[in-house]
């Protein structure tokens, strides 16, 4: 049975309660860092809080984002958009550069999850499993199509999101808490 409307709202609307009480966080930490440096009229990053606060927020968005991207997939309401808007040739190519571009994404947000290498491995997998998971499951769907071509284009998805971000990727984290760390070692 498809989640309601109203049950949609109200999972979106504590998600972006809880990111935006984390970005108030953030704001405070900048404000009081700015007055605790006046004289040089800059934020004082070199203690890494704003970039440990900023750390919080990543998975907060890659659990937003893994609800939106498989609610997109699994839902006839995108191809009734594309449908709409589009005659059958763009439609076919839109489709296919969506699909890319989702699971591009979706691997840099999981990069930015900065987790340990054994958890790095599995969020890569489980990157795969979404991609074919959602593929099967879309046969279910009416005006979806399960096709292993487009799972395919997921991967080179994720294949493009690994190029972009592989500095991301090869960093040596333990969580989000050591973000800060490796910003103030990298100077990234």
């Amino acid at each position: 049975m498809p989640p309601t409307a109203s049950g949609l709202f109200h999972f979106f609307l504590s998600i972006g309660l809880g990111v935006a009480a984390i970005l108030t966080d953030c704001t405070l930490f900048a404000t009081i860092n700015y007055l605790e440096a006046p004289q040089r009229k800059v934020m004082d990053r070199s203690n890494g809080k704003v970039s440990a606060c900023l750390a919080k927020l990543a998975w907060p968005i890659w659990i937003l984002y893994t609800v939106a991207w498989s609610w997109a997939l699994l839902t006839p309401e995108p191809i009734r958009v594309r449908d709409a808007l589009l005659s059958e040739k763009p439609a076919i190519t839109s489709s296919k550069v969506v699909h890319v571009a989702g699971y591009l994404a979706f691997t840099i947000l999981s990069g930015w999850l900065r987790l340990a290498v054994p958890y790095r491995l599995l969020i890569l997998a489980f990157l795969s499993l979404h991609a074919f998971g959602t593929e099967y499951l879309q046969q279910f769907v009416p005006l979806r199509t399960s096709s292993l071509h487009d799972a395919g284009f997921d991967h080179l998805g994720i294949v493009l999101g690994l190029a972009v971000t592989w500095k991301w990727w090869l960093v040596r984290s333990t969580g989000p808490a050591s973000v800060a760390e490796d910003i103030r070692i990298t100077g990234r």
